[in-house]
């Protein structure tokens, strides 16, 4: 939208619903049930003396609410701007190809300069039983969640990060049982007084947390049994928060990638191959609040970049804060500038 703003010819390669992770199946529905959630914490807790309450939550009401919301928000805040400023939208998957070429099905899409967006897709480790469970709908990722019509009573997260972190609360306060299983250390790319403080936190709240290595998932008797190094526990359904992983798959091995995955990018973003730039979390940067400075960065950037601009990025380094979650899914390469 900034390069269309400053004149430039732009088009979006993007496959599945648009706005990425963060309106479908991120920080748009999570911060949907979490508003909710405090609602009502806080009817059933008031500060005022002599006032009680007691909240029914009708879930698959909320959900569908929920729904309707993130549905409201893509059209609104990505369909119609991005019309708006008339931005093609190619439906398709892309691949990069060269600098100048992002191939979608048959068709090659041309440009001056071209930004990989395509984000990350959550990790799903490799634990004995975990993927049947998932292919049975007894677990799942947020991508499966925030799409689920029935919310399950119970539920197990494996994970200690931000995604069960704000959940697990969340869940809780609307009256889900709710057991976090994280392996090393709760919250492990924030300081350690403020994971100290959150697990306590949620610890009164009613999350039950387990320090543990979890060995296998197995169905049991319309259950999720997940067993672990300090024991076993069941549940309705098995939340899998375990991480992400950048989606570098449509880059075709053309660009070099850092330690930690994901596309390596000097201070102005530009990737290794010259007039190829890279943005979110395809970076593979760790560390929520530190992504957002950069993506507000990043934003004011492109357009200056493609017009040959010297604008400078910090690149990744220091220590995140921050609980919120934010991502972006574009699953393909977008390009600036096309025939």
């Amino acid at each position: 939208m900034k390069a269309a703003q400053l004149g430039a010819k732009v088009a979006v390669v993007n496959s599945g619903p648009l706005g990425g992770t963060c309106v479908n199946v991120g920080c748009v529905p999570s911060k949907f049930l979490i508003r909710a959630a405090q609602l009502k914490r806080y009817a059933e807790r008031p500060f005022f003396k002599g006032i009680s309450a007691k909240v029914e939550v009708a879930f698959d009401a909320l959900l569908q609410h929920m729904k309707e919301v993130v549905e409201e928000l893509r059209r609104e805040k990505y369909e119609e701007v991005l019309k708006y400023y008339d931005v093609d939208i190619i439906e398709g998957y892309g691949y990069l190809k060269d600098a100048k070429t992002v191939k979608v099905g048959e068709r090659e899409v041309r440009g001056e300069k071209i930004i990989v967006a395509t984000g990350a897709r959550p990790k799903v480790p490799e634990i004995p039983g975990l993927k049947e469970a998932m292919a049975r709908g007894m677990a799942f990722t947020n991508e499966e969640f925030f799409k689920l019509d029935h919310m399950p009573s119970s539920i197990v997260f494996l994970g200690g990060g931000a995604i069960a972190a704000e959940l697990s609360q969340a869940l809780a306060r609307l009256g889900i049982e709710v057991t976090v299983i994280y392996r090393s250390s709760f919250l492990k790319y924030e300081e350690e007084i403020a994971s100290k403080f959150v697990e306590e936190l949620l610890a009164n709240e009613g999350v039950r947390l387990i320090k543990a290595a979890v060995t296998a998932v197995e169905i049991r008797g319309g259950e999720v049994e997940v067993r672990h190094s300090g024991g076993s526990i069941r549940a309705e359904a098995l939340f899998v928060a375990a991480g992400r992983a950048p989606n570098i798959e449509p880059l075709g091995g053309l660009l070099k990638l850092g330690p930690n995955g994901g596309v390596l990018v000097n201070e102005r973003m530009e990737t290794s191959l010259p007039g190829v730039y890279a943005a979110g979390d395809v970076t593979g940067v760790r560390g929520r609040a530190l992504l957002r400075k950069r993506r507000r960065q990043t934003r004011r950037c492109g357009g200056g970049k493609r017009h040959g601009g010297k604008c400078q990025v910090q690149p990744p380094g220091g220590s995140p804060r921050g609980l919120h979650r934010s991502g972006s899914r574009q699953r393909g390469p977008q390009g600036g500038g096309h025939d």
